[in-house]
């Protein structure tokens, strides 16, 4: 049984220098809850909801009115709910 104690060592003390030499770069770079937002706010532009079987793009309309309230332009897609024989 010596084989796998030694394995499980070396992996958790590889996971931990990995770890230690990851976190501190996330520790210094981490923005705030306003700058995350407002940066966000400059990647995202357009936002296009698809739903999923058995629902239709009215069941995102809380969700695009949020959106429209945060200056993002969101749509849903009203896609036919059509069986997939259909498309064949």
């Amino acid at each position: 049984m010596p084989k796998i104690s030694s394995r499980r060592h070396f992996l958790a003390t590889t996971a931990l220098l990995a770890a230690s030499a990851i976190l501190p770069t996330f520790a210094h770079t981490s923005p705030t809850k306003g700058q995350n937002q407002t940066n966000l706010k400059k990647m995202i532009k357009n936002i296009v909801l698809a739903h999923g079987a058995f629902a239709d793009g009215s069941c995102y309309a809380e969700v695009i009115r949020h959106l429209q309230e945060a200056g993002i332009n969101a749509v849903a897609v009203q896609n036919p709910p059509t069986p997939l024989v259909a498309d064949a």
